[in-house]
This record gives C-alpha cells, structure tokens and sequence, in this order.
C-alpha cells in the first residue's frame, strides 16, 4: 500500500497485533529535523504503519538533534529503563517501532549492542521499511560470520605449522 511519497509495510499477525509496541525516533542534526526525516515524520510514518497493521503503541520516545556517534541517547536509556519497568511488572511491551533502522544507529556493533539491551528487558526492534529484519540482523550474521571464519583459518594455520 502506498501513502503519499512511502510505501507502507504490512507485517504482523494475529500475535503481534495482540501486542503493545512503542516508538522511537532520533534527528541527528537540526537540518536533519527539519527535512523529510524530521521527528514528526517519523512518528507520523510510525503511527500510519501502526494503524495500519493493526497494533497498539502505549508510548513514544524522541531524540532530537542526537547523533549516532554520540553516547547519550537519552530518550533511548528512557525508553529502555521503560520497557524494564513494564515488562517486570507483566505489561508486556514487545516492540520497539522505528521508521528505518539507521533511527537506532548506523554503526553495526552499537545497532547490535542497543538491540540486545532492548532484548534483554523482553522487546524487539522493528522497523516500518523492512518490518522483521533490523539492521544488527544483518551485522550480527556479519560479525559471526567474521568470527568463524577467523576461527577457522586460525585452527588451519595452527596445524599447519
């Protein structure tokens, strides 16, 4: 289905749509905040996506004119420290809707060590342009790649030798 200049993503099901998400959206500069990719761009996307797809959002987080490169997210901990308190108390908050994934970081190690910190307070990362796959999907199956073909030449060469 296509809405205005972007196509809008089904995905889900019956148990995702049974499900509460939250979103998150991050501008990195002030001129990013003002063109198309602006927080209220994204959240609108967001919204529409949901909607659309059926699922209910309890709550968004917003970082405004926050680099990747920077440290401090603090909507994102925000949103994280959320999640921990809700799903401790059984209120089930499985997803973390984003309009592209790059909205969580464009650096592969941090995409993958911000997805495993919102996995750890029981949510997943999902994105409105790819719906399952985020980005630390990709760079996850990368770096274990990496990994085990590091291992491998390693075990080779040490027998080798």
């Amino acid at each position: 289905m296509t809405k205005g200049n972007y196509k809008l993503t089904q995905w889900g099901n019956k148990n995702t749509s049974q499900k509460k998400w939250v979103i998150y959206t991050r501008t990195a500069t002030q001129k990013e905040a003002t063109a198309n990719n602006s927080l209220e761009n994204q959240d609108r996307l967001c919204k529409e996506w949901a909607k659309y797809n059926n699922v209910k959002v309890v709550e968004v987080f917003s970082d405004p004119w926050v680099s990747w490169l920077s440290p401090q997210k603090e909507w994102l901990d925000q949103m994280i420290n959320f999640l921990h308190r809700k799903n401790k108390r059984n209120k089930r908050i499985s997803f973390v809707l984003v309009s592209d994934t790059s909205r969580i970081s464009r650096d592969g190690l941090e995409c993958i060590d911000i997805e495993q910190r919102i996995e750890s307070v029981g949510a997943k990362i999902r994105s409105t342009d790819c719906g399952r796959r985020t980005k630390a999907d990709t760079e996850r199956g990368k770096v274990l790649f990496n990994n085990w073909q590091e291992n491998e030449w390693n075990k080779r060469n040490k027998y080798s030798k």
